[in-house]
């Protein structure tokens, strides 16, 4: 069976994570408390019967390669693979390791998945022993300016190996309080599985690929290749000249997806903006009284929550907050709130063109409560009102009351002649995101599509008619568009039903945007 388990890291703590290959019995540490839900135990006991394709201890006896050696030959002796051990009957590898590189990538995914590092991208990686095929190590980069994935997966395969037999591996001399580069053989003929390509460059840590040349593994499997110039196929040579096999490829498609937003925060120095909204079959949002509870189903809400999970910000405008007052936070069965690393929620941002009329219609809003979440009040008033000038006395009181509540003030006038959302996304870029999700209302979203602040659309179509001359679209302003040639092209991306045919999910990418997966597969 596979258990997670953690200890301290070179960081600190909560950074890394080991697998149990003695026990077979579930253990949980004091310091994975914080992470209850990062991983559901529904998920994992499926990743486990599913994905890992480990054999369960009723079935037959595991041998690890540590505990005497020669595990693989009397494996092979006995008509079992000699990876996971399984019955085999003329092939020398069981169906059952068939696809085992996607199968460790798809656990990589799942960490890149826990973890919130922007402007850094998520990565998650696995250490796999080839003798054995059990994963020994594996980790995920938390947040920047900690140690990245490979990092903390090498840290705890040097804990994992040298708990399970000491004595066998008496080149981890090295204690487990020392940098990881300073480890030299501590992960030796270990294969590494990552989603994205190790770095070779010095920045607030320093390269992984020092890390995994000294750690001196024989095998790196890399999901995709580092959109950043500062990497992009350097990494991957740095490993080869070392003397260490390299193969891009595994799960490519969905690594690429993972890092659609880093991608586009590198190559247009801007966040990737998504807009989301839910719509009847005669395209409306909302009935013509303004009720929109609920457009979509149950499914469709929780798929909400989870893509708020993997954003940086979701933006709304004043009157969504007068209309509706929300929270504009994660809520799922599983928290993946993790206060000792600092993230857990999106940044919530409200656009507005005066304070003061908004902390009067709406003074006990959901949004000013910043012991939830963190909040922006994004001012934009046309010159009326910015940093610079002279505010009148509601406007200061109102801003005044707002900031001690912990709400932070952006006047996006200061970014002119951008407009009002092209000058948000520059201030959320320079404030560290990388994907942003606009979660407005028909008119706001008008101008963020026309003014490019989206890059990819999210639709949940629900198979219902609204009717009403009056009743709210998604797109309520003007466009611009005269004619159908006029009309914005997208891309069309995929097409998902949700649930049971309850909801259609459509995504397409802005014409002018160049980072759907067709696009973007050259990269790999």
């Amino acid at each position: 069976m596979f258990q997670v388990l953690t200890g301290t890291s070179v960081a600190g703590n909560n950074g890394w994570l080991t697998t149990d290959v003695v026990s077979g019995v579930p253990q949980r540490s004091p310091a994975w408390g914080a992470y209850s839900g990062s991983w559901p135990a529904q998920k994992r006991s499926s990743f486990e019967a599913q994905s890992l394709h480990l054999p369960s201890s009723n079935e037959y006896r595991l041998e690890p390669s540590w505990f005497g050696g020669g595990a693989r030959k009397r494996a092979a002796q006995r008509g079992r693979c000699p990876n996971c051990y399984s019955p085999q009957q003329t092939t020398r590898q069981s169906p059952r390791c068939a696809v085992s590189d996607e199968t460790y990538m798809d656990r990589c995914i799942q960490l890149a998945l826990m973890a919130r590092p922007s402007p850094n991208p998520p990565v998650g990686c696995v250490v796999v022993d080839p003798d054995t095929g059990r994963i020994v190590g594996e980790g995920f980069h938390p947040r920047a300016g900690y140690p990245h994935a490979e990092q903390y997966a090498l840290q705890a395969t040097f804990t994992t190996l040298r708990n399970a037999s000491s004595h066998q591996n008496q080149h981890l001399a090295a204690t487990v309080s020392e940098p990881v580069a300073a480890l030299p053989g501590s992960a030796r003929g270990m294969h590494v599985y990552v989603t994205l390509e190790p770095c070779n460059h010095y920045g607030r840590t320093p390269p992984c690929t020092e890390s995994l040349i000294q750690a001196q593994v024989s095998r790196v499997v890399i999901g995709t290749r580092d959109p950043d110039p500062r990497t992009a196929g350097s990494g991957a040579e740095r490993l080869r000249r070392a003397g260490i096999e390299v193969q891009f490829g595994p799960r490519a498609a969905e690594c690429l997806k993972l890092y659609e937003g880093f991608q586009h925060r590198i190559h247009h120095q801007t966040p990737l903006g998504i807009l989301k909204y839910a719509m009847s079959l005669d395209g409306k949002i909302a009935t013509e009284t303004g009720d929109a509870r609920w457009v979509s189903s149950a499914t469709s809400r929780r798929y909400v929550h989870e893509l708020r999970a993997r954003c940086d910000a979701v933006v709304v405008g004043a009157g969504t907050v007068r209309r509706d007052d929300p929270a504009l936070t994660v809520r799922l069965e599983e928290s993946i709130d993790v206060p000792e690393l600092g993230y857990g929620q999106p940044l919530r941002v409200v656009m507005c063109t005066s304070a003061a009329r908004l902390w009067r219609d709406r003074p006990d809003a959901k949004l000013w409560d910043t012991s939830v979440a963190p909040t922006v009040l994004a001012v934009s008033s046309a010159g009326e009102v910015s940093s610079s000038k002279e505010l009148d006395a509601a406007e200061r009181e109102a801003i005044l009351a707002l900031r001690s509540r912990g709400v932070q003030i952006a006047y996006l006038d200061a970014l002119l002649p951008l407009p009002p959302t092209r000058a948000l996304m520059q201030w959320l870029y320079d404030y560290g995101c990388t994907t942003v999700l606009w979660e407005c209302g028909g008119t706001l979203a008008t101008s963020a599509v026309r003014e490019s602040a989206v890059h990819k659309i999210l639709v949940f179509v629900a198979p219902k008619l609204v009717g009403g001359r009056s009743s709210p679209t998604p797109i309520a302003a003007d466009l611009g568009v005269r004619n159908m040639e006029e009309a914005l092209a997208l891309r069309l991306g995929r097409m998902e039903v949700i649930g049971s045919g309850q909801d259609v999910l459509i995504e397409a990418y802005l014409d002018s945007n160049k980072l759907s997966p067709d696009a973007a597969s050259g990269t790999t």
